[in-house]
């Protein structure tokens, strides 16, 4: 059973829900290989991790870009059941394993949606981020060309969590479908209004250009 005890007054690091706006600006500030997450017709859950007053990783995750995952699994995964982590960055390497295993067992667990799956490029990554966290490769992917940039399709792994609890609920009234995303999703306002705010009381606040250098420093 966790213990409450009052926070130490000041605190060495701090983790919190940001806007997709000021991951874009870490992602392309810290030179994400696959860029700032611009997807359209999604939902974002975003989050931060910072040391002192500087935000250091960041966390991408997203509504299914298709209806369900393909595979040889064995489990329904769909909009209704899963959700994507599309990024995970850090300003060095060793922050990612920290941020995901505390989105994981922390941030993961508040959307209400019992599995999450991540794409691993099989030329750029080992996948050991995601092997030493505890998920399991379920298959590989390899899209095509993509219609609207050009850029040349990659093979990807895929990666699997399970949440833990076998009372996880699924997504029903709270859907991911991004045809209802904004009709259906009572708690998404919520949940993007508590973003804002905590991005706003935050060291990044804004996400424009002429920000980055200044707001978002990297860590030596």
């Amino acid at each position: 059973m966790a213990l409450r005890f009052q926070k130490p007054l000041f605190l060495l690091s701090t983790f919190g829900a940001i806007d997709i706006e000021v991951a874009n600006v870490c992602l392309t500030e810290w030179q994400h290989k696959m860029g700032p997450c611009e997807r359209v017709k999604t939902t974002f859950w975003c989050h931060g991790l910072w040391y002192h007053d500087d935000l250091v990783a960041v966390t991408v995750a997203t509504s299914l870009m298709t209806g369900t995952i393909g595979g040889g699994h064995g489990l329904p995964l769909g909009r209704s059941n899963t959700i994507e982590l599309a990024r995970l960055c850090a300003v060095r390497s060793g922050i990612c394993r920290v941020i995901l295993r505390q989105w994981r067992d922390v941030a993961f667990p508040e959307l209400g949606v019992p599995n999450v799956i991540s794409y691993q490029d099989a030329d750029l990554h080992n996948g050991d981020t995601y092997r030493f966290d505890g998920w399991k490769r379920i298959g590989k992917s390899d899209s095509g060309t993509d219609q609207r940039s050009g850029r040349v399709g990659r093979s990807k792994y895929v990666w699997l969590w399970e949440s833990p609890t076998s009372q996880s609920p699924t997504l029903t009234a709270y859907s991911l479908n991004p045809a209802v995303a904004d009709s259906n999703l009572p708690s998404r306002n919520a949940y993007n209004a508590t973003c804002k705010s905590s991005s706003s009381s935050g060291r990044i606040s804004s996400p424009s250009a002429d920000a980055r250098s200044s707001r978002v420093r990297r860590l030596m």
